[in-house]
């Protein structure tokens, strides 16, 4: 499973969960150059030495947690609550949605 997860990790998720229930992931599915923009930027700014960015395009982009890192994340993500203005969607359809998110951006490298 590698090394352990940095405190409040999950909050990427929910992040994304937020962006993507606004009209911000409609908008940036419909630019593919800006994964490449995003890309670019963490090779400069985040290198780290398990990351593939050639495996970051529509296609084979991996947005889903690990079925391995699940216990974890979901641990992680109810440490959180008290971070999270309003109701916090249930830790599984932040998965979920990740998980739809993923097929969706993938589906475009076949358009």
């Amino acid at each position: 499973m590698g090394k352990a997860m940095p405190k409040r990790y999950s909050r990427h998720y929910y992040d994304m969960y937020r962006l993507g229930h606004s009209d911000v992931a409609a908008r940036a599915i419909a630019q593919p150059k800006l994964l490449a923009k995003v890309i670019a930027f963490k090779e400069k700014s985040y290198r780290t030495p398990w990351a593939r960015p050639a495996d970051a395009r529509p296609g084979t982009l991996k947005l889903t947690p690990q079925a391995e890192r699940l216990a974890e994340l979901a641990a992680d993500y109810g440490s959180m609550q008290p971070m999270i203005f309003g109701e916090a969607p249930a830790f599984d359809d932040v998965v979920a949605f990740m998980s739809d998110l993923e097929s969706r951006i993938n589906a475009t490298a076949r358009t």
